[in-house]
């Protein structure tokens, strides 16, 4: 097992270890939050910046909420996009950052379960790895 580290949770009088593990899973999940809100937050700004008209236009807010507005369909186009600086597409970077972060805690979590010769939650991990990305997959047919 992981040796403690003399940081405690105090919950109800009991007090609770906290691993090195948990700590770097709970910076993983912090920092993804973080780094996908301040995506989000950019490429809003952005999209203002670049279309000023989206402020106070009827018109524009009417196609952007329409089915004629496109927003990057592959990673590629995605990736093209962020690197044009298109607001719309570091909004979705931000999205898909979101969309990985749980996916990153399951899978530190089994690496960290594999190091602790813990087989059967390795296991299980990898279990539940399976069944995230096979949902993803079957969502997109």
């Amino acid at each position: 097992m992981t040796e403690p580290t003399t940081e405690t949770i105090d919950h109800k009088a009991t007090k609770i270890p906290i691993t090195r593990m948990e700590q770097l899973i709970s910076s993983l999940l912090r920092g993804g939050i973080i780094l996908s809100l301040s995506l989000v937050l950019i490429g809003v700004v952005v999209m203002f910046v670049r279309h000023p008209e989206y402020l106070h236009s009827r018109d524009t807010l009417t196609y952007l909420k329409g089915d004629n507005y496109r927003f990057p369909a592959t990673i590629h186009a995605l990736f093209k996009g962020v690197i044009q600086g298109q607001g719309r597409s570091i909004v979705l970077l931000g999205v898909f950052v979101l969309f990985l972060t749980p996916i990153a805690r399951v899978i530190a979590t089994g690496i960290a379960f594999a190091f602790e010769k813990d087989w059967a939650y390795t296991i299980i991990t990898l279990l539940v790895l399976g069944f995230v990305l096979l949902s993803e997959r079957l969502a997109f047919l």
